[in-house]
């Protein structure tokens, strides 16, 4: 296992920006549409999912005889119109991490399942000018879960999985990278998956810093018994 951290790979919605909310809005009102509730079961089962995968899931979750294809369009266009409604903002401590990271000359890697155009789109109204590679769902054929975007975010930017951390906020994503050999950071408030030899859990990314990273990679088996809590110091 490598000491230091060699590259930065991120995921984007609900990670780095706030645009889950904007998401499941925009599923909610896709579902209210059809005469239906958006219930808890809709939206956990939306959550880190692409278009597609979404679509798929809400034809059958909601027995519609709308074609797939529809229901994407549907749902991008939905999405997009609550980007600009609403508005988009970086997730507490997420551009302070990624601009120390980036002032440090650690390459970063987004690493996202929306399609490329929601990244474009993004773009206008963030600043990600400081990830050296795209990874969307226009790129792979095996999305998350699968290892493949980390795996291909991590050999375009030249460093071995094993190297890199992975800033990721849903499962599936950590499924993924830590499938692809990565080490993770899941931000995940409130709830802690199985342990796991490369995964440290954090509730937010405030207040997380590259010495702490750094830190808690070089000793993750003492890590599961020394997750900060939201509030204290890192």
């Amino acid at each position: 296992m490598h000491a230091d951290i060699g590259a930065v790979l991120s995921d984007m919605d609900g990670t780095l920006l706030d645009t889950e909310e904007a998401w499941l809005r925009a599923v909610a009102g896709f579902v209210r549409s059809r005469g239906a509730e958006a219930g808890h079961e809709v939206m956990l089962a939306v959550e880190g999912a692409t278009l597609t995968q979404a679509a798929r899931v809400v034809r059958r979750m909601l027995e519609l005889p709308d074609a797939v294809a529809e229901i994407e369009a549907e749902l991008d266009a939905r999405a997009l119109e609550q980007f600009t409604a609403h508005g988009v903002r970086w997730r507490p401590g997420a551009r302070e991490l990624i601009a120390v990271v980036a002032a440090s000359g650690t390459p970063l890697a987004l690493v996202t399942s929306s399609p490329r155009r929601w990244v474009d789109d993004l773009a206008r109204r963030v600043d990600l000018g400081v990830f050296r590679v795209t990874v969307t769902a226009d790129d792979v054929d095996h999305v998350k879960p699968d290892p493949t975007p980390y795996l291909l975010g991590a050999a375009a930017l030249g460093v071995p999985p094993e190297s890199a951390v992975v800033l990721e906020d849903s499962i599936p994503g950590m499924r993924s990278a830590l499938q692809a050999g990565c080490r993770v950071l899941l931000i995940r408030p409130g709830e802690r998956p199985a342990r796991h030899p490369s995964l440290v859990v954090v509730p937010s990314l405030d207040g997380i810093s590259l010495p702490w990273l750094r830190e808690r990679f070089r000793a993750l088996a003492d890590v599961a018994a020394d997750i900060p809590q939201e509030g204290t110091t890192r």
